[in-house]
């Protein structure tokens, strides 16, 4: 006899055009079909993403799924605004944890709202220079290296050619994955 066993949901803060959304992250299942297979968030319809009330999440039906102590905060406004000032820059590794993470939950709501088949990420990065940027800013922003905690590689800073290509990608990210998404917000 199989038991279906309810996936942990992770707690996201998400910052864009100065509105915030509590969210709840869904982590992919190995096996899974369909949406269950895809991380996702948690949603309240087709193409609805459910946003919660911070102050009575904690009463909902799904409190009891949340994992509280490992919240998670993106900010699409403070990635567009560290977008504009890089050119010339050092590369630094908060920037690229941020980038990273921000990379990654447009990708999670693109899953959301279109499913599988319709994921930008998957086809940005079949785009040669933008898959070498994305390359670039997962492995400094695991910290790979011996150098400075905060900087990826001394003297590697950010030029104009990997400046466009990331700023093209993630806002084109930003605002086909925002766009698309609908927010319905929950009661307890």
């Amino acid at each position: 006899m199989n038991v279906a066993v309810e996936p942990t949901l992770y707690p996201v803060c998400l910052r864009w055009r100065g509105r915030e959304y509590l969210v709840l992250w869904v982590p992919g299942v190995e096996g899974a079909i369909g949406q269950g297979a895809l991380d996702h968030l948690l949603c309240d319809g087709p193409r609805q993403i459910a946003v919660f009330d911070p102050k009575t999440v904690r009463q909902s039906t799904v409190a009891h799924r949340i994992a509280w102590d490992e919240s998670h905060h993106v900010d699409l406004d403070e990635v567009d605004t560290r977008l504009t000032h890089l050119d010339g820059r050092e590369v630094l590794r908060q920037d690229c944890r941020m980038f990273l993470h921000a990379w990654n939950m447009l990708d999670d709501i693109a899953a959301t709202v279109r499913g599988s088949t319709l994921d930008i990420s998957d086809a940005m990065k079949r785009d040669a220079a933008l898959q070498d940027i994305y390359d670039m800013v997962f492995h400094a922003s695991l910290g790979m290296g011996d150098d400075d905690p905060d900087l990826v590689k001394p003297g590697l800073c950010w030029d104009q050619d990997d400046e466009t290509a990331l700023a093209r990608g993630l806002r084109k990210l930003i605002e086909a994955g925002m766009t698309a998404a609908h927010f319905s917000h929950q009661v307890p």
